[in-house]
């Protein structure tokens, strides 16, 4: 059985220390109980949380490969340019500078698409508010999945 690891991030979030001490923390106290087979599960953001989960993974992974134990990531990007969902409110895209436009609650569509995936935990590093992570946190939460939180 793959034990799953949800992250959910602030994109500013900058602390890697607690990322790490959190995933080896997660994952060490899971190899006491006999798994074997890890899967870090994110939203593909290139920083933040998200970004140094990823840096843990790519570090951690021939250590784990050693020791008997399999580290694998499951990246889940927002699709921002596809088309609005049901639930979106009419004319509610938004302009970039360059003239495309996106969904803003692609993100939110992505974060419960991975909630609905499955977890074991879900490790959420949250800094000034941020409305993603808080969103992903709380759906994982619903869902009845573990939630542990770190806060900046």
């Amino acid at each position: 059985m793959t034990y799953r690891i949800l992250i959910t991030g602030s994109r500013t979030w900058t602390d890697w220390e607690t990322v790490w001490r959190a995933l080896d923390d997660t994952i060490g106290a899971q190899v006491k109980n006999g798994e074997t087979e890890f899967v870090v599960v994110h939203g593909h953001c290139p920083r933040g949380a998200d970004a140094i989960a990823d840096s843990y993974c790519e570090d951690q992974a021939g250590w784990r490969d050693n020791a008997g134990q399999v580290l694998a990531v499951e990246q889940h990007p927002a699709d921002w340019t596809a088309p609005c969902g049901q639930h979106c409110r009419t004319a509610h895209r938004r302009r970039r500078g360059d003239g495309t436009s996106y969904c803003p609650t692609a993100g939110l569509t992505r974060n419960q698409q991975m909630v609905d995936l499955g977890a074991d935990i879900c490790l959420a590093f949250i800094r000034d508010d941020s409305r993603g992570a808080t969103d992903c946190a709380r759906r994982a939460a619903r869902a009845g999945i573990e939630v542990r939180r770190w806060t900046a």
